[in-house]
């Protein structure tokens, strides 16, 4: 009777410790995406498929595909989907003058350069996406992610 006490508080013992192995875990992602979501200070773009297409720059129309995620992950908007390379269903390219303010600063400064036919993600600190503003599913003072497709430059007009 007694070794069958002590295996049972053994294995008591072990799923304690794994519950508080789990817990230490979860407490360190939850800061390390705390951490990460409060230090992003400037714009910075990763270039995941590159291109000798048209450089692209302030006063060009231009076609993409995007895909936007807070930096937990959370997606809020999208016309693609990057991970199954599939349009989102009932919507279609999203199209704007570069340069002009018709997006977020981040789209703006991030795609000024890039080239027709890369697919860029960008990292964007909230003062230059929504800043103190709550949009949507976006909390206010959120840095955003997002995955953009330079499809084309359209023709002016």
């Amino acid at each position: 009777m007694r070794e069958t006490a002590s295996q049972t508080l053994l294995s008591k013992d072990r799923s304690i410790t794994h519950l508080k192995i789990e817990i230490c875990s979860q407490t360190v992602q939850n800061l390390i995406e705390f951490m990460s979501e409060s230090t992003v200070t400037e714009l910075s773009s990763e270039v995941l498929r590159k291109s000798k297409g048209l450089t692209v720059g302030n006063g060009d129309v231009l076609l993409v595909f995007y895909q936007g995620t807070l930096l937990n992950g959370e997606q809020f908007d999208a016309n693609f989907d990057f991970s199954s390379f599939e349009r989102v269903e009932g919507r279609d390219a999203f199209s704007f003058t570069l340069g002009a303010g018709q997006v977020i600063e981040g789209w703006d400064l991030g795609l000024a350069g890039q080239r027709v036919g890369s697919v860029v993600d960008l990292t964007i600190p909230a003062e230059q996406a929504y800043g103190e503003a709550s949009v949507g599913n976006i909390p206010s003072n959120s840095p955003l992610k997002f995955t953009v497709e330079v499809l084309a430059v359209l023709p002016a007009g």
